[in-house]
């Protein structure tokens, strides 16, 4: 029997094979490669888009951002303003209050009461005279009672004085200023 020799035949066979399979490894590596490389495209892209999108929603906040401050500026000065207005408005009707404050006294005061002072603070008057006798100071302040400007008379000191002049007692009496409102409803009233 004659030898036939296979081996070169399996040997060439090997050889394709490992051409074939490096072939297949480098098909492979390359396209592998080409999606990894494809996909990273793909993720770098979407992630420039979302970073535009981003960019882009960062301005419009900034945006906002800038009108909600100028309108709480604005908000603030609309109150620094309305202050302001009801310090004026208050001070217009406060303006004329000591014309009136003594033209009511002069039609409030009884004979025989002396008025040594007039202090006021805020809303609260104090009064600091002389009287003759306690009545003209019951009757100075019932007529307070009924005043269009002064109200809620209260007699805090009074002492009697011991010696021979005309006035007996010292007297210290507190009266409120109605407010504006219940002052101008009174005045419209005795027209």
């Amino acid at each position: 029997m004659a030898d036939i020799n296979l081996l070169p035949w399996r040997e060439q066979l090997r050889e394709e094979h490992k051409r074939q399979f490096i072939w297949a490894m480098l098909i492979s590596t390359v396209f592998g490669l080409l999606a990894v490389f494809l996909i990273h495209l793909i993720i770098g892209s979407t992630i420039t888009n979302q970073q535009t999108k981003n960019d882009f929603l960062q301005a419009q906040v900034d945006i906002l951002d800038r009108q909600i401050k100028e309108i709480r500026n604005l908000q603030d000065e609309k109150q620094r303003l309305l202050a302001r207005m009801a310090i004026i408005q208050e001070l217009q009707s406060d303006r004329t209050f000591v014309v009136r404050l003594f033209d009511e006294m002069t039609e409030l005061i009884t004979n025989g009461i002396y008025l040594e002072s007039i202090k006021r603070e805020g809303d609260l008057i104090t009064l600091t005279g002389k009287t003759e006798s306690n009545s003209q100071i019951s009757q100075f302040m019932r007529n307070i009672s009924g005043s269009a400007w002064l109200t809620r008379p209260m007699l805090s000191e009074i002492k009697t004085i011991n010696d021979d002049q005309q006035y007996k007692s010292d007297f210290k009496l507190q009266v409120n200023q109605k407010s504006s409102a219940a002052q101008l409803a009174n005045t419209e009233n005795k027209k």
